[in-house]
């Protein structure tokens, strides 16, 4: 089947890239966003003893200091955290009990959108507090692959609706994705018949379509022969 997709739906999803106008915005966390969030703060509770939580947008915006076209809050999938001392909050430097959240924050579906060593890329300064929502299997992958957004969006490129798609399985749910290229106005995206799916625009040029299925054979993944990082761009 075919959908029809006007060109604002590039600007929708969780896999958006920030510095083109969005379609939309929302104020807060969206709410599958922020019941991940959630259970991710309560584990780390239980984990480290230590409390933690979203730093308001004002004191965010103070610590990462992005220009307003980069602003990823308004897609409502970016969280900035910190670390309760008494009655401050300090956002997290990745180092000691902080360093919790790079390492597990992928099974929520978040990732450090800055990280360190991949400033070429994003055009930002490390920032460990800057989470960011992009949901599975990409969060797992992207961890897997030590990519970036932009990294990891260029990879998926390479995956193109009428060629080879990228498979994998995660945590028992088998998933394939696709990309396909925006046209101008409106842009047909093909999709199979029958199974669940997720797309997100890349705003961009392009659209991810992630499907869940349930019928595929059991086989080596393709993320596991995919190219190299040097290879991604």
């Amino acid at each position: 089947m075919e959908l029809y997709l006007p060109a604002e739906e590039l600007g929708r999803g969780t896999l958006v890239l920030a510095g083109r106008a969005l379609p939309d915005s929302v104020s807060g966390l969206r709410p599958q966003v922020l019941e991940a969030f959630d259970r991710m703060l309560t584990d780390f509770t239980a984990a480290t003893g230590l409390t933690a939580d979203g730093l308001e947008d004002a004191e965010a915006d103070a610590v990462l200091r992005l220009p307003s076209e980069r602003d990823e809050h308004p897609t409502g999938y970016a969280v900035d955290v910190g670390i309760w001392e008494g009655d401050a909050l300090y956002p997290i430097d990745g180092r000691g009990a902080s360093g919790w959240f790079a390492g597990h924050a992928a099974r929520y579906g978040f990732v450090v959108r800055y990280p360190a060593g991949k400033e070429d890329r994003t055009g930002v300064a490390s920032a460990p507090w800057h989470l960011r929502y992009v949901g599975q299997p990409h969060a797992a992958l992207m961890a897997e692959k030590g990519y970036c957004l932009e990294e990891y969006l260029d990879w998926l490129r390479t995956f193109a609706w009428d060629a080879r798609h990228l498979r994998c399985t995660l945590d028992g749910t088998e998933y394939e994705l696709y990309f396909v290229p925006a046209e101008s106005d409106v842009t047909v995206l093909p999709v199979p018949q029958g199974l669940p799916r997720e797309i997100s625009g890349d705003n961009r040029d392009g659209y991810i379509v992630t499907l869940t299925r349930e019928d595929l054979p059991p086989q080596k993944t393709d993320a596991d022969t995919a190219p190299a990082e040097g290879d991604a761009g």
